[in-house]
């Protein structure tokens, strides 16, 4: 299928919907600025950047598509946890050893759940998450942080964009994209 326009669809994978966003990346309309900052802004404060990060997964237009996620070690966490372990690309020694702490982070959980729904041909697949942490996906200490991590769980062909708030309160996103040759 080719798109030439911006827009939210749904295709199915087997009996499966999958909400798939085209949109040139990281562009929005003014008004899906607007609201993706309302959302932003209706997120719980992490005081002195401490506490659970927060997120939700919103269409290209600023519609909310999930329910409130966190970062706890929740069903999800032990999940991608399980994932992480039977995935060949994801070549980090403690992968067999014990859990990655990045399982419970909100865009693991996100990025899980869109390789719940991958499609059977590797379908394209970009999700927007709008999170409240201003320091964005974390990725410059250690070798197991989302930005290291997040690629292994995502399908095939998938991207996920993840917004937040910097330091300077600006809207600003972050790609992630998957580093997966197989599903």
């Amino acid at each position: 299928m080719t798109v030439d326009t911006d827009h939210t669809y749904h295709v199915l994978a087997g009996a499966t919907s999958v909400l798939v966003h085209n949109c040139e990346d990281g562009k929005l309309t003014d008004s899906a600025r607007k609201k993706y900052e309302e959302i932003a802004d209706s997120l719980p404060v992490r005081v002195n950047d401490e506490g659970e990060t927060h997120g939700v997964i919103v269409d290209g237009n600023g519609k909310e598509l999930s329910e409130r996620i966190d970062s706890s070690q929740n069903y999800e966490y032990r999940l991608v946890n399980d994932l992480l372990r039977v995935t060949m690309e994801f070549d980090h020694p403690n992968r067999r050893l014990g859990d990655v702490a990045t399982s419970s982070h909100v865009e693991a959980k996100v990025a899980y759940r869109m390789w719940s729904n991958r499609t059977k041909n590797a379908d394209p697949m970009h999700v927007d998450v709008i999170i409240n942490n201003r320091n964005g996906p974390c990725g410059e200490e250690g070798s197991l942080r989302c930005m290291q991590v997040v690629p292994y769980i995502l399908p095939m062909n998938s991207t996920l964009r993840v917004w937040y708030r910097d330091r300077n309160g600006k809207l600003v996103s972050q790609p992630i994209v998957s580093k997966r040759t197989t599903n």
